[in-house]
């Protein structure tokens, strides 16, 4: 199992590497694609690159107590606002918050992503740090949730990057795939093996 726990340096050059490639997303989307329905159930393209946006320049704190104000922030933002708040430095400072933020920003890129049919090649250093970071206690249960829990009890193997972790049926296909399922979305096709009516059942 490749850990790519990634140092202080690397993951602030993979969190900005990352938020400039969703900044560039944001800018070039058109106007019926920001109302399309996410990858993300319940969500808009809209409604995931403003949670993002917002997620991603605040701290904890902030981010627990401003549900109400994010809400009613909602209805005034505009895409090119949005992608102007997208493009502001992160807030994140030590390697767990950075881990946190990073996850984010792959995850919700592909919700996006997989909604406008607009595929790319996630980094391989960049998707194994994110793969191992959502079964972290910390950052799977704040930015991944439930994906240590979907995980337990089966075989992960990428077959794009060196990276498998757990013990038991197997799952395997793309780094991005096996994140994505992880992460509760629902994927019709990306995986194999006797372990993925486990994995997306759950």
């Amino acid at each position: 199992m490749a850990m790519g726990g990634g140092t202080r340096e690397s993951l602030r050059s993979m969190l900005e590497a990352e938020q400039a490639d969703f900044v560039a997303l944001a800018e070039q989307l058109t106007p019926g694609q920001w109302q399309a329905p996410s990858f993300c159930d319940g969500w808009s393209v809209f409604d995931v690159v403003h949670h993002v946006a917002l997620h991603t320049h605040r701290n904890l704190r902030e981010l627990v107590q401003g549900s109400e104000r994010q809400a009613a922030r909602r209805g005034r933002d505009t895409p090119a606002t949005l992608a102007a708040l997208l493009a502001a430095p992160v807030q994140a400072h030590l390697a767990w918050e950075m881990r946190l933020q990073l996850v984010e920003l792959v995850i919700h890129q592909q919700d996006v992503r997989r909604a406008v049919g607009l595929d790319r090649h996630i980094p391989s250093e960049r998707i194994t740090v994110v793969l191992n970071s959502v079964r972290t206690q910390w950052v799977g249960r704040l930015a991944a949730v439930g994906a240590r829990e979907r995980c337990a009890g089966l075989h992960l193997v990428a077959d794009d990057i060196v990276w498998s972790c757990g013990a038991g049926a197997e799952v395997h296909g793309s780094g991005e795939a096996l994140l994505m399922a992880m992460s509760g979305r629902r994927l019709s096709s990306g995986l194999d093996g006797a372990g993925v009516a486990i994995l997306t059942n759950r």
